[in-house]
C-alpha cells in the first residue's frame, strides 16, 4: 500500500508541475514533445524506489499524454485538432483509470 501511496503522490507532483508549466505559457506548444523526457526520468525514480511494475510504466505514458491533451482542449475550441486532442484524452484517462485500479489490486 505505501507503494501505490508513493506513485499517487509522484504522479500529482508530476502532473501538476507540468500542467503549471503548460498553462503559464512557458513551454511552446510546438516544443511540448520535449515533455516526453519525463517520462524515462519519472519510470527511473520509481525503479529507484522499488515500484518496479509494468502497470507503472503504462500508467506514466497515460498521465503524459492526459497532460500533453488536456491543456490544449482549452485553447482549440474547433477543427479537427480538437476531436484528435479530445480522443487521446479520453483514451488516455480511460487506460491511466484501469491500470491504476490494476496496480491497486496487485499491491493489495
Amino acid at each position: 500500500m505505501k507503494s501505490l501511496l508513493t506513485l499517487l503522490t509522484y504522479h500529482l507532483l508530476f502532473s501538476s508541475l507540468l500542467i503549471f508549466i503548460i498553462v503559464s505559457g512557458n513551454l511552446p506548444i510546438s516544443e511540448i514533445f520535449l515533455v516526453l523526457v519525463f517520462i524515462p526520468a519519472l519510470n527511473k525514480g520509481l525503479t529507484y524506489l522499488k515500484i518496479d511494475s509494468q502497470k507503472t510504466r503504462i500508467l506514466n505514458l497515460a498521465l503524459c499524454f492526459m497532460i500533453l491533451s488536456l491543456p490544449q482542449l482549452t485553447v482549440i475550441l474547433s477543427d479537427w485538432k480538437y476531436y484528435l486532442l479530445f480522443t487521446i484524452a479520453t483514451l488516455s484517462s480511460i487506460t491511466y483509470l484501469y491500470y491504476l485500479y490494476q496496480f491497486v489490486k496487485e499491491t493489495k
